[in-house]
Formats: C-alpha cells, sequence, structure tokens
C-alpha cells in the first residue's frame, strides 16, 4: 500500500538559511515524525490557485505545525508588543482555510501549538497574547492532565504526561463547540477537540521528544493511521441543494437522491451566507423550486450566487438538477430569457410528453432516456415559463400550455419547469400559500391536492426513478474524479 500522503502546512519566513531570498519552512522534527509514523510529508505553500478543497484531493491529512503568531484582529483583539505575526500576512488565513476544508469533508487533521490556537480562534475563541515571565510555558517541560474520557486519552494511553513547551500564548475563551482535553497545573488549555470530527490539538510540542518517546510518537501514529483509513474509505458523492424556501425541500425524492450513498447538503435561503461561492469538492448540484422570478435579487439577494453555481456547473460537467425555479435560473444564467406564461399559469396534476427520440445527438438521455415517447405526471406550480432556452440547449419533454417542460444542457445538466418531489402534503401547503391567487384563477383548492393525491403512487414511482437515475451519474462523476 502507498503511504499515506500527509499534507503539512508550511511557514511563509522573510529569512531561511541557504536560501538567497525568503522561503517556506516546515520544522523537521515535525517531517521526521510523519515519516516514522509511515507517512509520506508533502509540505504546501501558503499561496495557490486551487481551492482548499482542491489541495486536499491528493491529500490522506493534515498537520498544522508550531510557528509565529496569530494576528489579534482574527480574535477581536489588538496586537500588544509581545506579539510577533507571521511574516506572510496571509499565513493564518491559508491555514485556517485548509483545517476548515479538511474538518468539512472528513480528512484527519493533527493542530500543534500555533495549529491548535489557531483552531480555537476560528471557532470564535480568544488568545492570551502574552504569558507572565518566567512561566513553564515558554521554554520548559511540564505535566498535562488530560481528560481520561478524551480520544486524545485514548490515543496516547494515559491521562497524565509530561510535554515540552515553547509558546508565549494560550487560550483565553473556548471556542464555540471546542471542548477542553487536557490541562496544565497552571490552569492552561493545553488540548482541545472538537467532538465528531477527526481531530487532535495539542499546545505543546510533541515533535521535540517523539524520536524518544513513544507517547509523543503517538500523536503523529494516530494522524498516518487515521489518513491510511481515510484514503480507503467508500467513495461518498457530496450533492450540494439549494432550498430556497422552507415549504419547497426535496420532499419525495430526498431518499432516492441519496440512494447510491452520496452525502447531500441543504443550504438554505435563510442561511444565504453558508451557499458556497464556488462548486469545488462538490459531485453534483441541485436547485429547488420557490416563489420568487429567477431574476427576482432584490427580494432573494443570493440569486446570482446560485445562478454561478449553475453556470459553473454545465461549464464543468457537474451533474445538475433545476427545479421549476431552479429550471429558470439554471437558463437565465446559460444565457436563456423567463417570462410570464402565455398559456398560464399551470397549477396543480398535469403531464409531460418526452420526445420520442429522448435522446442528446442520439446517445440516450440519462435521466430521461427511458422515458422517451411516454406521456406522464407531473405535479405544476408556475406562473414563469422559459421562454427562450440557452444556446445548445435541448428540449426533451413538453406539454400543451408550455414547450420547454424538460431540457438540457452541455454534458449533465437539466432543468425541469414542475416539482418531481412535491406531494399531495405538499400541494396541500402551496394551496394555502397561494389562496389568493386561486381566487383569482377561480381554482378549488380542495380539487387541486385530491388530483395530486389520485396520481401520487404514479407520481412518486416515476420521479423517484428519476432521482435515482441522478444520484447515479453523480456517483459516476465522483468515482472518475477520484482516479484522476
Amino acid at each position: 500500500m502507498n503511504a499515506p500522503r500527509i499534507g503539512v502546512t508550511g511557514m511563509w519566513s522573510n529569512r531561511v538559511h541557504g536560501l538567497r531570498f525568503d522561503g517556506s519552512a516546515v520544522s523537521a522534527a515535525v517531517l521526521r515524525a510523519v515519516v516514522r509514523a509511515g507517512g509520506e510529508p508533502i509540505t504546501l505553500f501558503a499561496e495557490s490557485a486551487l481551492a482548499p478543497v482542491e489541495r486536499l484531493a491528493g491529500l490522506d491529512g493534515l498537520l498544522v505545525p508550531g510557528g509565529a503568531d496569530i494576528d489579534p484582529a482574527r480574535y477581536g483583539s489588538r496586537a500588544d508588543a509581545a506579539t510577533v505575526p507571521a511574516d506572510f500576512p496571509a499565513q493564518d488565513q491559508f491555514e485556517a482555510d485548509m483545517m476548515a476544508a479538511a474538518l468539512k469533508i472528513g480528512v484527519p487533521v493533527l493542530a500543534i501549538c500555533r495549529g491548535f490556537q489557531l483552531l480555537n480562534v476560528e471557532h470564535g475563541g480568544t488568545l492570551v497574547q502574552d504569558l507572565p515571565p518566567g512561566s513553564p510555558h515558554r521554554n520548559d517541560v511540564h505535566p498535562v492532565e488530560l481528560d481520561p474520557d478524551s480520544a486524545l486519552a485514548g490515543v496516547l494511553g494515559a491521562s497524565t504526561m509530561t510535554v515540552s513547551s515553547y509558546h508565549h500564548q494560550a487560550i483565553a475563551r473556548l471556542g464555540e463547540g471546542v471542548r477542553e482535553v487536557g490541562r496544565a497545573p497552571d490552569g492552561i488549555v493545553e488540548a482541545i477537540e472538537v467532538p465528531g470530527r477527526e481531530l487532535i490539538a495539542v499546545q505543546w510540542h510533541p515533535e521535540d521528544t517523539a524520536a524518544s518517546d513513544p507517547q509523543h510518537q503517538a500523536l503523529f501514529d494516530w494522524l498516518v493511521h487515521r489518513a491510511a483509513a481515510y484514503a480507503e474509505r467508500p467513495i461518498q458523492p457530496r450533492m450540494l441543494v439549494i432550498e430556497h424556501q422552507a415549504n419547497a425541500g426535496l420532499g419525495a425524492i430526498a431518499e432516492r437522491l441519496a440512494s447510491h450513498g452520496a452525502r447531500v447538503e441543504v443550504c438554505s435561503a435563510d442561511r444565504a451566507t453558508s451557499i458556497p461561492e464556488s462548486l469545488t469538492g462538490y459531485d453534483g448540484l441541485v436547485v429547488l423550486g420557490g416563489s420568487m422570478g429567477p431574476e427576482d435579487d432584490s427580494v432573494a439577494p443570493w440569486l446570482p450566487r446560485v445562478r454561478g453555481l449553475l453556470s459553473e456547473g454545465v461549464a464543468n460537467g457537474v451533474p445538475t438538477l433545476g427545479i421549476c425555479l431552479g429550471a429558470q435560473l439554471l437558463a437565465v444564467a446559460r444565457g436563456g430569457r423567463v417570462s410570464e406564461m402565455s398559456q398560464g399559469p399551470e397549477i396543480g396534476l398535469g403531464a409531460v410528453t418526452f420526445s420520442d427520440h429522448g435522446s442528446a445527438g442520439g446517445e440516450s438521455d440519462p435521466l430521461f432516456g427511458v422515458l422517451a415517447g411516454t406521456t406522464v405526471p407531473v405535479v405544476q406550480w408556475h406562473y414563469l415559463e422559459v421562454a427562450m432556452l440557452p444556446p445548445a440547449a435541448r428540449v426533451l419533454a413538453s406539454s400543451g400550455e408550455c414547450p420547454n417542460q424538460v431540457f438540457s444542457l452541455g454534458t449533465a445538466a437539466w432543468g425541469l419547469q414542475f416539482h418531481p418531489e412535491a406531494t399531495a402534503a405538499t400541494a396541500a401547503e402551496w394551496v394555502l400559500e397561494d389562496a389568493e391567487n386561486l381566487r383569482r384563477l377561480d381554482r378549488d383548492p380542495a380539487d387541486i391536492v385530491a388530483g395530486v393525491a389520485a396520481a401520487e403512487t404514479e407520481l412518486t414511482r416515476v420521479w423517484g426513478d428519476v432521482a435515482e437515475r441522478f444520484a447515479r451519474v453523480v456517483d459516476e462523476r465522483a468515482r472518475v474524479q477520484a482516479t484522476a
């Protein structure tokens, strides 16, 4: 088996012995400890054209070692005279981003001294900027008491140990979700964990004595062991779902989207800042429906970011599924036009007919090829329609009222003007929300709900199968990416 690849963040320094110019440095003691554990250390430079998740794609573990002080501005303070920040102003952000990405996708992390403090700060904690003169933490050894129930105590096989310290700063306030699991006799926090994360974070320097002390080497052994397990993990695709409003979620297709083991991550509009700026690290994208229009940016200020994600999905071949509003956003993002329906609106149970070929360029469409030439039930609820498709889009299904019910773009993007996720329970919610319009249209809410209920078995079968085929496409892409 290949040695697990451990990314080690390098400290950009203005002075590196033997170099004419500034350079990136990592303690040899850290690198040797990784090698002794059976890992292959890979030094990471602080600048890269790649996103953190992309950099982690070729790594099995991450080590953030000791180094310069963290900029106090990150925890809302001003630097005092004793604080010595990194030579490279973006060093803190580089390491913070790498740790956040690693923890998010499950890459095991070992954080030492500076890395330990940065982890706490990035969870909202604060630091003491300068410990008192004569503190045993400045350059000495001292005992540490560990929580016997902690993961760290389990790795070390002990609840007390003597450690080598070299730091003049320390945790003042613990970050949110951070658990203290080790403390020195003077009360300084020496070890922390974040429950549910593959992480060990210590204030001391285990590399100082790891060559002669198996207890300290055990921290590096743990990292390499967990990295080996990560490298052998089953592939789990990541699917991003954008939900614009609470009553238009994944509904009936939720389980089928996860049928191939995908980790389905739902970002809601009430947490719009959580919507990522890029699809980096994701293997699929689903954008759900909503009551706003695809260009109502003043009402829904997150829409430009969503359109950007949809365009990126098409351009990069990331499997993409737009549902109702999501389909309209997809069209607009790629140069199409959306307008008020000329023969609408469409509300309640309806039907769409797939073209006889059901294919693109003679090849069967992976989602809808099996439906070629058929008419199937759908749940409709839209006042707008895609009036002009983007360049190179292909129509796969139509209805008498709306010619662009299903369309495809690129190699793996689809827009559905209707709601494959909707059930009678969904319709019952929507008739209440849309009561004024239904009265104006002289539509009976009870009849709308009853119509959907009567077809629910067939709706669930047809569109559940489509959702599962989409999940298969996402899974296939993830496997290709994993071997690229």
